[in-house]
């Protein structure tokens, strides 16, 4: 199993830097309404609006009204909204026709036209900050005094973000590699018992998020329950048998959970929450059920993190393999 090694690759080069930086100011800004100029380019346009869908063999279906903002500099606004939207004024009504693809996620869409009958309550102007101190110590969270130190301090955040990007791949890999070996049986109970946890875990989204219930929310994804439940099997299955095979390469690797791991963990959480660490001891020692969370958490990183060693001593074990292969090649001397 090689670990590639992407320190090299984490870097990027100005444009990403750049890009970051107008990002930046774009999340930074400030929007305020127009009342004398058509929407343009960069705008943002609040609207009520009217869904029509229709298809060939069905009747139209009418919803709303209902209201949204839409940034006219967004690439992922569909162009034929951007269109109807763009040149029109407070109070001005615009239509826009959307064909849905025939592979879209819900099906009772796919392949029928979708039209939007907008009114237009709102045009506003987005302001972006000043590059200047007061911009940079928001961003950076430290006292910054020119934009080069500002844009050396993105890149630096870039890096350390690719880096951590690219070291969870690998990580993940590395598990993935060593579960996709393992035969071992994966007990019923255990899988039947992830999958209802990953119900409930369901369950509870969909009445946060949506209001619904998880059958109402599967209805509107246009996924039948029987889909529904193949594709927790075989993730609860996953989950199961990576955790299994975890349980043994700890084992193998004497891989144990001490207090001073507590200690650490309650730190760093208690720093994270900005709460006295004494009492997220107590309160912790207290509920069981998150003590053995934490300490399968731990175990976890733990593990993988012995792992990761044993990868890069066997890359290092490889590498200086394959530079004495070279040095000596077969056959000697022969001309």
């Amino acid at each position: 199993m090689k670990k590639t090694n992407q320190t090299a690759d984490a870097t990027r080069p100005d444009e990403m830097v750049e890009k970051t930086v107008a990002d930046l100011r774009m999340q930074a800004s400030t929007l305020a309404a127009v009342e004398d100029r058509a929407a343009e380019a960069g705008d943002v346009v609040d609207i009520s609006y009217h869904t029509v869908i229709s298809g060939e063999d069905t009747q139209d279906e009418r919803h709303g009204p209902d209201t949204t903002s839409i940034d006219l500099g967004q690439t992922s606004v569909r162009e034929e909204i951007r269109a109807a939207l763009a040149g029109r004024k407070k109070g001005e009504e615009a239509v826009a026709e959307v064909l849905v693809a025939d592979d879209h996620s819900e099906k009772n869409l796919a392949g029928k036209t979708m039209r939007y009958e907008m009114t237009v309550t709102d045009v506003k102007e987005r302001t972006l900050p000043d590059m200047n101190p007061e911009f940079f110590g928001k961003v950076l969270q430290k006292e910054t005094a020119t934009e080069e130190e500002f844009r050396e301090g993105v890149r630096t955040r870039l890096l350390e973000r690719l880096q951590g990007e690219h070291q969870a791949r690998a990580e993940y890999d590395a598990v993935e590699s060593i579960t996709g070996l393992s035969t071992l049986e994966v007990p019923e109970t255990l899988v039947r018992r992830q999958e209802r946890a990953m119900i409930k875990e369901d369950e509870e989204r969909a009445r946060r998020a949506r209001n619904m219930t998880l059958e109402q929310f599967l209805e509107a994804s246009s996924l039948s329950r029987e889909e529904y439940e193949k594709n927790i099997r075989s993730q609860a299955e996953t989950i199961v048998r990576r955790s299994l095979v975890l349980d043994k390469v700890a084992e193998e690797m004497h891989v144990t959970v001490e207090k001073e791991d507590f200690e650490q963990e309650m730190a760093a959480l208690a720093s994270a929450y900005q709460i006295d660490a004494e009492r997220l001891v107590k309160s912790l020692f207290k509920d069981e059920a998150r003590m053995v969370e934490m300490a399968n958490k731990i175990k976890y990183r733990k593990t993988v993190a012995a792992i990761m060693k044993a990868v890069q001593v066997s890359d290092k074990t490889a590498a200086h393999e394959e530079d004495v292969q070279g040095e000596h090649p077969e056959g000697g001397d022969d001309a």
